[in-house]
Protein backbone atom coordinates (compact mmCIF):
# COMPACT_ATOMS: atom_id res chain seq x y z
CA UNK A 1 0.00 0.00 0.00
CA UNK A 2 1.38 3.28 -0.50
CA UNK A 3 3.23 5.43 2.33
CA UNK A 4 4.36 8.31 1.09
CA UNK A 5 5.81 8.46 5.05
CA UNK A 6 8.22 5.53 4.21
CA UNK A 7 8.74 7.04 0.93
CA UNK A 8 7.01 4.59 -0.64
CA UNK A 9 4.88 6.08 -3.94
CA UNK A 10 2.82 3.56 -5.92
CA UNK A 11 0.35 0.64 -5.43
CA UNK A 12 -3.01 1.58 -3.84
CA UNK A 13 -4.05 4.34 -1.28
CA UNK A 14 -5.21 3.43 1.56
CA UNK A 15 -8.96 5.16 0.61
CA UNK A 16 -8.61 2.49 -2.60
CA UNK A 17 -7.89 -0.43 -0.74
CA UNK A 18 -11.17 0.22 1.74
CA UNK A 19 -13.00 0.96 -1.66
CA UNK A 20 -12.32 -2.19 -2.81
CA UNK A 21 -12.87 -4.16 0.37
CA UNK A 22 -16.55 -2.30 0.17
CA UNK A 23 -17.00 -3.44 -3.53
CA UNK A 24 -16.27 -7.17 -2.87
CA UNK A 25 -18.48 -7.13 0.26
CA UNK A 26 -21.20 -4.77 -0.77
CA UNK A 27 -21.83 -6.38 -4.59
CA UNK A 28 -19.48 -9.18 -5.17
CA UNK A 29 -20.74 -10.03 -8.74
CA UNK A 30 -20.45 -6.69 -9.56
CA UNK A 31 -16.61 -6.41 -8.51
CA UNK A 32 -16.14 -9.63 -10.24
CA UNK A 33 -17.29 -8.26 -13.79
CA UNK A 34 -15.16 -5.07 -13.03
CA UNK A 35 -12.11 -7.31 -11.34
CA UNK A 36 -11.84 -9.63 -14.38
CA UNK A 37 -11.13 -7.42 -17.14
CA UNK A 38 -8.86 -5.05 -15.14
CA UNK A 39 -6.73 -7.91 -14.16
CA UNK A 40 -6.83 -9.62 -17.33
CA UNK A 41 -5.86 -6.74 -19.80
CA UNK A 42 -7.53 -5.16 -23.18
CA UNK A 43 -5.08 -7.70 -24.99
CA UNK A 44 -6.47 -10.57 -23.46
CA UNK A 45 -9.71 -12.63 -25.48
CA UNK A 46 -12.98 -12.25 -24.64
CA UNK A 47 -13.65 -15.86 -23.66
CA UNK A 48 -10.41 -16.13 -21.56
CA UNK A 49 -11.90 -12.92 -19.62
CA UNK A 50 -15.31 -14.62 -19.06
CA UNK A 51 -13.68 -17.54 -17.98
CA UNK A 52 -11.60 -15.83 -15.17
CA UNK A 53 -15.05 -14.14 -13.95
CA UNK A 54 -16.48 -17.28 -13.65
CA UNK A 55 -13.85 -18.63 -11.97
CA UNK A 56 -13.83 -15.86 -9.63
CA UNK A 57 -17.53 -15.73 -8.68
CA UNK A 58 -17.18 -19.69 -7.71
CA UNK A 59 -15.04 -18.01 -4.60
CA UNK A 60 -16.48 -17.48 -1.24
CA UNK A 61 -16.87 -13.31 -1.13
CA UNK A 62 -16.10 -13.45 2.66
CA UNK A 63 -12.98 -15.95 2.13
CA UNK A 64 -12.10 -13.48 -0.72
CA UNK A 65 -12.27 -10.16 1.13
CA UNK A 66 -10.05 -11.63 3.92
CA UNK A 67 -7.72 -12.27 1.33
CA UNK A 68 -7.34 -8.77 -0.05
CA UNK A 69 -7.73 -7.43 3.71
CA UNK A 70 -4.43 -9.60 4.09
CA UNK A 71 -2.20 -8.66 1.39
CA UNK A 72 -3.18 -5.35 1.37
CA UNK A 73 -3.15 -4.68 4.75
CA UNK A 74 -0.73 -7.22 6.12
CA UNK A 75 1.91 -5.69 3.65
CA UNK A 76 1.59 -2.69 5.37
CA UNK A 77 2.03 -3.73 8.60
CA UNK A 78 -1.48 -3.16 9.55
Amino acid sequence: MEDPAAGYRGGFTGVQVKELLQAISLDFEAWTAGFGPLVMGQTARSQDVLEFVRVLRELDPVVTATCFRAIFQGIAGR
